[in-house]
């Protein structure tokens, strides 16, 4: 039982960090990987800053959920037992 827990907590560990790998090749590609660019206003001149997509808005909560899969696979890594009711 315990060896099963390890091993899905490197599992975790293993899908955390290549989730945060994703989400860092999006937000250092995002000029070039518009997935659904934002469309400007009328009348808005084109030197201004660019405006910020739904991807933009998403990345920071994605990034969230990497950490705590890593978290969580950490402490059933470290703490195989399972602190719940007995199965």
């Amino acid at each position: 039982m315990a060896l099963r827990e390890r091993l899905v907590g490197l599992g975790l560990i293993l899908a955390g960090l290549a989730s945060m790998g994703v989400v860092y090749l999006f937000w250092q590609n995002r000029s070039n990987l518009v997935l659904a660019p934002p469309v400007p206003p009328p009348g808005l001149p084109r030197t201004m800053m660019p405006l910020a997509s739904p991807l933009d808005c998403l990345m920071p909560f994605a990034a969230l959920g990497a950490t705590g899969l890593v978290v969580e696979g950490f402490r059933r890594l470290i703490f195989p037992d399972n602190f719940g009711p007995d199965d």
